[in-house]
């Protein structure tokens, strides 16, 4: 059986613009199937937007409030499913912590099989006690770690997290640190990362992308 190569997806000469600033120019990059992909740089480079850009949140060629400009090619495979951890956690605040985890995948498995993965999943993030409290009964914290629950129960093959672990303590981070490897080393998963703390990259085994990779 032929085996295929074809990348996860592949940025080709991608430029984004804030105003007269290119935070990308020219950026290409290749992402394969389990690849682990960590970007340091510092805060206003453009990581956020490129990862916006990857969801589909910003497509080729959008334009945001006539400030930030992108241009450029993404090729992916077809059918790519993406997860999403975001910078804040977006929690549907009118719902229980684990119907914001189940919400999104009912129709993937069922919303028995739905509640069952994220029972285990939040027991797993230290939120047994809270399966059925509110978001705003939630710390920092908490609510970004129902936020990782739900990007892991949806079975994308390509998980975008974006500093997931910045609300916790050391000995969470180190967890999840350690539950982020299990779950994409189990479920075949791509992984790409933003970190301020390069330890947390080095640790999930991440080839590093840092701001003089940007703009050629």
């Amino acid at each position: 059986m032929m085996m295929n190569n074809q990348p996860l997806l592949q940025i080709e000469n991608l430029t984004i613009m804030q105003e007269e600033n290119a935070l990308f120019r020219n950026f290409n990059l290749s992402v394969a199937d389990n690849d682990r992909l960590g970007i340091f740089a510092p805060t206003g480079t453009g990581k956020t937007t490129l990862l916006n850009w990857l969801a589909g949140i910003m497509p080729c060629g959008a334009e945001k409030n006539g400030i930030i400009k992108t241009e450029g090619k993404l090729v992916k495979q077809e059918k790519l499913t993406v997860s999403y951890v975001f910078q804040e956690p977006r929690l549907i605040p009118s719902v229980s912590v684990v119907k914001n985890v189940t919400l999104p995948v009912e129709k993937m498995y069922g919303k028995e099989e739905a509640e069952k993965k994220a029972s285990i999943l939040l027991e797993k993030l230290f939120l047994k006690d809270k399966l059925n409290s509110m978001p705003e009964k939630l710390s920092g914290g908490e609510k970004q770690r129902v936020a990782i629950a739900r990007a892991f129960a949806y079975l994308g093959k390509l998980l975008l997290m974006d500093e997931p672990f910045h609300s916790q303590d050391e000995e969470k981070r180190n967890l999840l640190i350690e539950l982020t490897k299990e779950i994409i080393e189990e479920e075949n998963r791509a992984l790409i990362i933003i970190s301020h703390n390069k330890s947390d990259l080095d640790k999930l085994g991440c080839r590093i992308i840092t701001e003089k990779d940007f703009v050629v």
